[in-house]
């Protein structure tokens, strides 16, 4: 699997979207509200690394509770899987725990994503491909 983001939970999407074009990003997929989870989100990419801003908002209590933990910081690595429902199944094979079930996910064109978490590293999202002939963004 191949890395598709870096997941960084901010407080403020502006003033983190500031700090990250002085070091030479552009947005790449402007801000989005995601209902399910309750955040606001923004995606920017760098010479080919992406970084996915997601802010919390109040309502949000389990985003909350982990920034009030780790503060805005980068909290976790989102993988491009080869085939999400394999991949799915071989991560909890292999002992990680699925934290966030597949669901779509708003802000990258409703494909499946899937969160899981293992003791040795923290938390991981995966995400599915698009169709071989579709190519977009983020």
């Amino acid at each position: 699997m191949k890395i598709h983001h870096i997941g960084y939970l901010v407080h403020d999407i502006a003033s983190a979207m500031d700090s990250l074009r002085q070091l030479g990003f552009t947005v790449v997929k402007s801000s989005r509200y995601d209902d399910a989870r309750q955040v606001d989100i923004v995606f920017l990419e760098n010479d080919g690394t992406v970084v996915e801003l997601v802010a919390p908002r109040k309502e949000a209590k389990n985003f909350r509770a982990l920034q009030k933990r780790i503060g805005d910081a980068p909290y976790h690595l989102c993988y491009l899987a080869d085939d999400f429902a394999a991949d799915v199944d071989k991560l909890q094979q292999r002992g990680w725990a699925m934290i966030q079930p597949p669901q779509p996910a708003v802000a990258i064109d409703n494909r499946q994503v899937a969160f899981f978490y293992h003791q040795a590293i923290g938390m991981i999202e995966l995400v599915e491909q698009y169709p071989r002939n579709e190519k977009r963004d983020v």
